[in-house]
């Protein structure tokens, strides 16, 4: 499995969005020196068919996350965004149970005007454990949707969670790719493992009145 930060899969993505704009211009381009061709260009864009963000908390994935998840999608991909914890804490005026019920929800209406999915495992905000049980009910995940990319936190981001859910990621993909591991779906194989830092949760916001829903109020 190759390791790369994001920088580099948006690099890859926006090969893929060249193939995807020439894609539709019927006059094909004259080569230039330097530059890949446009087969190369949409051998680039299927590359990452099926992506996986996994975040700590539902805003850290789709702010860091959203845009490499969108153009995936934009490309004719699958993603999916997997959040370790509803962020409950990340509000001083909402309570807990309140605010982590929003950004449930708004989780579930970005994903779905992004085209993506969206899957949690419900662990306390700032009390998320890199333990056995979420690997394991990571690597369930990895296996049941079968990513070819996973987005993820980087070891040496601010916040304990992002830290745990690195470690939690790390041991998940390892797992999912073991045949002798006998669980609900087969064993899969992640080929790249890419991480961002210096993410922040901020209050969740999404457009009510969608075609996903109404929206977080």
């Amino acid at each position: 499995m190759d390791h790369f930060s994001l920088r580099s899969f948006l690099e890859d993505l926006s090969l893929g969005t060249a193939a995807f704009s020439v894609a539709g211009v019927q006059e094909k381009p004259n080569p230039m020196l330097g530059r890949p061709s446009s087969g190369n260009l949409e051998a680039k864009a299927s590359a990452a068919a099926n992506v996986m963000a996994i975040a700590a908390h539902p805003g850290d994935a789709f702010f860091a996350r959203g845009a490499a998840v969108a153009l995936t999608v934009r490309l004719g991909g699958q993603s999916v965004f997997l959040s370790l914890s509803l962020g409950g804490r990340g509000s001083s005026t909402i309570a807990p149970t309140r605010y982590g019920a929003l950004q449930r929800e708004a989780a579930q209406s970005a994903a779905c005007l992004l085209g993506a999915q969206a899957e949690f495992l419900n662990y306390p905000d700032g009390e998320i454990r890199a333990g056995e049980e979420a690997k394991f009910a990571a690597y369930d995940l990895i296996r049941r949707y079968k990513p070819n990319v996973i987005l993820t936190h980087w070891r040496g981001s601010w916040h304990k969670d992002h830290v745990a859910c690195y470690e939690i990621v790390k041991d998940a993909v390892f797992y999912a790719g073991l045949p002798a591991l006998t669980r609900e779906h087969a064993a899969h194989n992640v080929p790249k493992l890419y991480f961002t830092t210096g993410t922040r949760r901020t209050t969740p916001a999404v457009p009510a009145g969608n075609s996903c829903g109404a929206g977080s109020p």
